[in-house]
Order: structure tokens, then C-alpha cells, then sequence
């Protein structure tokens, strides 16, 4: 019909039909069929922009026709003219002469043939319109790229999920149903099978942990295939109550790393996170998008272990320096008593045996040091025998270094067989040596009758020759161990020493992983958004302060002079370093009581980490003053501008936020992130799929036995727009009601 009476209308230069624009409209309408228009060749001689200028322009393109049928404009490359319509620009191969096969070839602009991407979910014409109508996200000159690791699907084998299998997009992913119906406990499942920690801020801490026995159960299994940001795939398989396995999903290589390695952030918040008030939120929060460095954190703890080793060693150096006062005492008695047995000239007479028996005390003593040389260098030999015969293999491009590295190895496992050597060796000295103790104690076997005879040519009842001999042998046993008690003051010198080591080097590492935090805040703070963090080295004083009361309870001091400590101590190490300042808070019986407190705990309280604190502040204003809507505003707000964030998962993020914030600043923000962060929310609010233009719905409904069923597809297909309507808008009938009301009003 529009070419009624024209000849040659399928040849260039295309005649134009007898129709004009709205002529066409109104004929295609009377065949009550769904259609649009493209309008083609605009640039041409006789295109839009040609045929149309200024005022014929503007009124052509306010028309009817125009505004509700005319989705799209093809091959319009002039700039001047693409600015006067926002429309969907598309390309066509205008090869229609070759039909099928000539679809993707012609439309060559400077050696490359121009082409045109639209983003459907489903192939039906009703997401071809809708895409060519969303053309600022649907529609594209290139293909699609993925910037942004993500999780790509998860297989469940038992518990309420059993055999479920659901894909996901690389984009916005929206697990809708009623409540109750199985979407937090699905989002639980994930983040265990990541290994998520929740945070210590996290609400309904112990409910959440629970709900993955109650969802997964036991022996339940759990396989998340994900690709990270280089295209390439791999799959995470956990039991539950077990560790997780990850592998290479190409050639099924077990890999010895973690899934930090392989994807740059997974940020999670289950339900009810986002609005919670608890203490440790906020440094949470930026731990969760900050990598802070493990190797700190490994060397704090290490460093925490060498503080609690020397001060075990320093308190049994200092028990046994506690028996100074009695030797010594004991050795003085000793000498007095011997006195008596001078005087009646026992001593010259008792003088060989008195000797003998101090030999045996001293060749005796040293036998326990020789033995315990000889175990322990025993046990190094055997515990790195084997350690060094082994050779590594690496690339072909590393050949040299690892002959060298090979090489110093078997020159380490030479050096180690001679500790082997060594051992062997001293072990036949200690067995040398205990020969010659038993030597020198057959000798006194045969001493003994002599020694006897003269015992009792002296003995009377006024004088015991034994009681002579006991107390000399005492006073060499207590002489030789007052000198052991002398030489333990210099290794608890050297324990000293080594404990301010270690207290120097804990602080430096805290410094280091407060600067990580303090790096982070600077670089939030610089791009001048609505919020702005602040970050204090070891700030959190509240958590000091609790830490004192609970060490100190019951001692009789006021909560006010703990306070005072809390405010002018950075921690612990600090009060330890600095205790004659004690004195400015407290006296008497209550400095005693503090410092002995203090030393019984000590290394629970040299070891103690007081958290560093963080304020955030949202227009100005402390996160935690503002109002459950404001607060979670800012923190989606924050979490979504946070690039560095490969996956972003939170359950209900709608909660406590209207939906002019849910669209205004929200949605707009998602829409520009995809293909840089996956988004996985569980919803109830309609505007996040719908507005957000979801490229995966997941539709929870409770089956037979509350069992929970998974529907999922694209917002494109027909039965999960159904499944949206009816799960989050009450219904077709409901939906129809709002509708018609909502077209019945005047909205300015």
C-alpha cells in the first residue's frame, strides 16, 4: 500500500512512499498489531534531516507518530544531527539483496563494517522495543566487556536447596520472594561457601550462622563457578563443616591459593547490616573494602607470640629468682653450723670424704647440661634431616636460578648431615661421661668402709661426723645453685631486652596497618564525594576503656580513673613503658593493687590490640547521628562508588530507604557501574529490578514441604515479569488498580 503506483521503489535512490509518517501510523494501527519504526538513511539527500529542518523538525518529532512509535534512527554519523533527537542510533547492513547471508557484511566505514549491539534477556519483540526505548544501556556500537570478576553459578547438593543450579549475570542479579521464602538463607549459603567472616558488627550474628546448618545441613555440598576479570573460570567446592577446594575450571587443577587472590573484593551485607549501630560497624566497613596487608597482620601475630613467650620465660626466671633470699640464707645457716665442727676439729679429720663427696656434686651437675645439649641438638638434626634433599623445578626461562638455588640447598643438606654428625658425637661424650661418673662412684664404694672407720673413731654424742658431711654437701649444693640464681639476672636482662624488641616492632606494624586505613579515607576524602571518613590510630577508646574495667573489676578503683587512663594511654605497651606515671592517678594500696593486676595479665594485655576508630560522616554530619534512612543511603551510596569492588551482594538493601533515594541516587549509580561490579541483592522493592533494568531475576516461592523453588530468567521473559507484578506489586490487579489511579492524577 505505501508504494502503491511507484516503480522501481526497492532500487536506489529509493522513491518515498504515499505515505508520510503519520499516515503510516494510523494504517498500521488498524491492523491492531504491535510494530515500530526505524527510521533509515537519515543523513541522506532525502532523509530526516534533510527533508526537515528547525520548526518542521520540531514539529515532526513531537507527532504522535514520532513519539510513540519511532524507536530508533539507522546510520546517522553526523554529530549535529544525532544531538537534535535523544533516540536509539542503530546501523543495518543494507544488504538485502543477499538475504540471510548478507546480514553483518556491507556498512563498511573506513575498512570496518559498522555495527550496532542491543542487550536482550529474552528474543521477543517486546525486549527489542524496550532495549531500543533504554538505549543508553541497551544499545551499543561495541560489544559488551567485562571489567569486573564475578560469580557466574551455584550448585547446592542437599539441605532445602538440593539440586538447585542457578546461573548468574555478570550485572544486577535480583532474588525476589515473599518473606520467608528462602532468599536470605540462599545468600547465607554463598557467602559461606566464599568464606565470608561475618563482621563483628554484623546483627543477628549467631541467626545467621545457624541458618546455613538449617539451609545446607549436614554433609550438604556447595559449587560457586566464577571467572575473574581475565576471562578465565574457576570453581569453589566446600562440604559443609569443611574447608574449601578451588580449581581450575579449564584443566580441573586443584589450586593452592585462596579466592582473595583471584578476585579483588567480594563486599557482603547480610540482612539488617546496613542499619545496625553497633561499635565495630564503621571499622567494618573499611576493612571490608580495603586490603589490608596479611603479611602485617601474620607478622602482629607472630610478634604477639614471641611477647607472650618472653614474658613466660621472664616469670619463671623471675620464680626462681625468688628463691635468692632463702639460698642465700640457707648457705649463712650452712656456714654457722659448720663453725662448731672447725672449732672441735672435725673438719680436717672429716676433710677427704667432705671432698670426695664435692667432687661427685660437681661432676653430677654437669651431667644434666650435657644431657640436655645432647637431646636438643638431637632433635634439631631430626627435625630438618630430610628438609634440604629434595630439589624444585621451575620454568625453562628460570633455569640457572634454580641450579643455584639447588645448589645451596645440597650444600644446606651437607651442612645438616654434619649437625647429624655432630650429635652422634656428642651423644658418645655424654655416654663417655657417665662412664666416669660411675668410675668415681665405685671408688667411693670402696671409700666407704675407710670413711666409716673414722666416722666412728669421732663419733660421740656431742658430735655427728654425718650432720658435718650432710651440711657440707649442702652448703656446695646451695653455693653452686645461688651462682645458677646469679647468671639468671642476665638472661632476664636479655628477655627485657627482647620484650621492648618486640613491644617497638608491634607498635611500627600497627602503624603500618593503620596508615593501609588512613590511605584509603585520604583517597575517599579526595574525590569530594558526600562523605568523608575520618581514621584514628588506635582510636577506639571505648574499646580501651571496657578492656581496663574488665581486667581491673574489683579492685576497688573508680570507673573515673579508668577513664583518665583510657584518654591519656595509647594501650597497654604504653602504660607498661610507662608506669611511674601511674602515680598522677593513683596511690597507696590502689597503685599496688593496679601494678599487680597488671603484672599477672601481662601478656594478655602486652598482646592486646585496641582497634583503631573510624568516623564517617555524610554531608557533614557523624553516621551514626543520622536517621536508619540517611545512614543507609550513604552507605550504599558509598559501598557502589567503591571501584576497586569486583562483587557487590546485599540482602534487602531497599531496607529503611524511600524510593526517591532508591532511584534518584541508587539506581542511577548502578545502572552506570555494570560491567565494572556484579550487583547480587536480595529485594522486595520493585523499582531495584524494574529500574534497574535486571539482567537476572531469581523468583523464590515455598514449595510442598517448605521447600523453597527457584525460578529464574531474564526481566526480559514474560513469566518472571509475571512473577515480579505478583510477588512484588500484590498482583496483576493491583498493579492494574495503581495504574489506573496513578493515570487519573495530574503529576507535576
Amino acid at each position: 500500500m505505501a508504494f502503491a503506483g511507484i516503480s522501481n521503489y526497492s532500487s536506489v535512490p529509493y522513491p518515498n512512499s504515499v505515505f508520510d509518517l503519520q499516515d503510516a501510523y494510523k494504517k498500521l494501527d488498524e491492523f491492531h498489531k504491535d510494530y515500530f519504526f526505524i527510521l533509515a538513511h537519515v543523513d541522506a539527500e532525502n532523509g530526516l534531516f534533510r527533508e526537515l529542518s528547525r520548526r518542521n523538525l520540531e514539529k515532526f518529532i513531537k507527532s504522535d507518530a514520532f513519539r510513540e512509535k519511532v524507536f530508533a534512527l539507522q546510520k546517522s554519523r553526523n554529530r549535529d544531527n544525532r544531538s537534535k533527537i535523544k533516540i536509539a542510533c542503530v546501523e543495518g547492513s543494507d544488504n538485502a539483496q543477499m538475504g540471510i547471508d548478507g546480514i553483518g557484511q556491507g556498512n563498511i566505514v573506513h575498512g570496518v563494517t559498522q555495527k550496532t549491539y542491543i542487550k536482550l534477556g529474552a528474543y521477543n519483540f517486546e525486549a527489542l522495543k524496550y532495549a531500543l526505548k533504554d538505549f543508553t544501556h541497551r544499545v551499543s556500537d561495541s560489544g559488551e566487556t567485562i571489567q569486573n570478576a564475578y560469580i557466574k553459578s551455584v550448585k547446592i547438593e542437599g539441605g532445602i536447596f538440593n539440586n538447585a543450579v542457578i546461573s548468574f549475570s555478570s550485572e544486577l542479579n535480583c532474588l525476589i520472594g515473599i518473606r520467608g521464602s528462602g532468599k536470605s538463607s540462599f545468600l547465607e549459603i554463598v557467602r559461606y561457601t566464599l568464606g565470608l567472616e561475618l563482621a563483628e558488627s554484623s546483627a543477628d550474628k549467631k541467626y545467621k550462622q545457624d541458618l546455613i546448618e538449617f539451609a545446607l545441613g549436614s554433609g550438604g555440598k556447595v559449587v560457586i563457578n566464577f571467572v575473574d576479570k581475565h576471562g578465565e573460570e574457576y570453581r569453589i567446592e566446600k562440604i559443609y563443616g569443611k574447608r574449601a577446594d578451588i580449581f581450575r575450571e579449564s584443566t580441573n587443577e586443584l589450586l593452592q591459593c585462596s579466592i582473595g587472590s583471584l578476585v579483588n573484593n567480594i563486599i557482603y551485607y547480610g540482612q539488617n547490616d546496613l542499619s545496625n549501630k553497633k561499635q565495630h560497624f564503621q571499622i567494618d566497613l573499611l576493612d571490608k573494602i580495603v586490603s589490608r596487608n596479611d603479611e602485617v597482620k601474620q607478622q602482629l601475630t607472630e610478634k604477639k607470640y614471641a611477647v607472650t613467650d618472653c614474658i613466660r620465660q621472664l616469670q619463671m626466671i623471675e620464680g626462681q629468682l625468688e628463691q635468692i633470699p632463702e639460698v642465700t640464707q640457707q648457705i649463712k645457716d650452712a656456714k654457722h653450723k659448720l663453725e662448731y665442727f672447725k672449732k672441735n676439729g672435725l673438719e680436717e679429720k672429716l676433710k677427704e670424704e667432705a671432698s670426695f663427696n664435692s667432687d661427685e656434686t660437681k661432676i653430677l651437675g654437669v651431667k644434666d647440661t650435657l644431657v640436655q645439649f645432647s637431646n636438643e641438638i638431637e632433635n634439631i638434626y631430626q627435625n630438618y634431616k630430610d628438609t634440604f634433599s629434595s630439589q624444585i623445578t621451575g620454568s625453562l626461562q628460570n633455569k640457572e636460578i634454580f641450579e643455584k638455588v639447588n645448589g645451596l640447598l645440597a650444600n644446606m643438606q651437607t651442612e645438616v648431615n654434619k649437625v647429624g654428625e655432630i650429635s652422634h658425637s656428642v651423644s658418645r661424650i655424654v655416654g663417655e661421661y657417665q662412664n666416669i661418673i660411675e668410675i668415681l662412684q665405685r671408688k667411693g664404694e670402696k671409700q666407704k668402709e675407710e670413711f666409716a672407720k673414722i666416722k666412728r673413731d669421732l663419733n660421740s654424742e656431742t658430735v655427728n661426723p654425718d650432720t658435718f658431711l650432710n651440711l657440707t654437701r649442702f652448703l656446695e649444693i646451695s653455693t653452686l645453685k645461688l651462682e645458677e640464681l646469679n647468671k639468671l639476672e642476665a638472661k632476664k636482662n636479655t628477655y627485657l631486652r627482647e620484650l621492648d624488641e618486640h613491644l617497638y616492632n608491634i607498635n611500627n606494624l600497627i602503624l603500618q596497618d593503620y596508615n593501609v586505613l588512613k590511605e584509603k579515607a585520604e583517597e575517599i576524602n579526595r574525590a569530594g564525594g558526600s562523605l568523608r571518613i575520618e581514621v584514628k590510630c588506635e582510636g577506639n577508646k571505648t574499646q580501651f576503656f571496657d578492656k581496663i574495667c574488665s581486667t581491673f573489676k574489683g579492685s576497688g578503683i573508680r570507673e573515673a580513673v579508668y577513664q583518665k587512663i583510657s584518654t591519656d594511654f595509647a594501650d597497654f605497651i604504653e602504660i607498661y613503658r610507662n608506669q611511674e606515671k601511674l602515680a598522677e592517678y593513683l596511690n597507696g594500696s590502689a597503685l599496688y593493687e593496679f601494678k599487680k593486676r597488671f603484672h599477672e595479665n601481662l601478656a594478655d594485655l602486652l598482646t592486646y590490640e585496641v582497634g583503631h576508630s573510624v568516623n564517617i560522616y555524610y554531608n557533614g554530619k557523624l553516621l551514626e547521628k543520622l536517621s536508619l534512612g540517611q545512614r543507609a543511603s550513604a552507605l550504599i551510596l558509598f559501598l557502589l562508588t567503591q571501584k576497586d569492588n569486583d562483587i557487590l551482594i546485599i540482602d534487602q538493601p531497599e531496607d529503611d530507604l524511600d524510593n526517591q533515594v532508591i532511584y534518584n541516587e541508587v539506581i542511577k549509580t548502578l545502572l552506570n557501574l555494570k560491567g565494572k561490579m556484579q550487583f547480587i541483592f536480595a529485594t522486595h522493592n520493585p523499582n531495584i529490578p524494574v529500574l534497574g533494568d535486571s539482567e537476572k531475576i531469581l523468583a523464590f516461592n515455598m514449595g510442598e514441604g517448605n521447600i523453597p523453588k527457584i525460578e529464574q530468567g531474564s526481566i526480559d521473559t514474560t513469566d518472571l515479569q509475571s512473577e515480579i507484578v505478583n510477588i512484588m506489586e500484590g498482583g496483576k490487579d493491583a498493579f492494574d488498580r495503581r495504574k489506573t489511579i496513578y493515570n487519573t492524577w495530574r503529576i507535576q
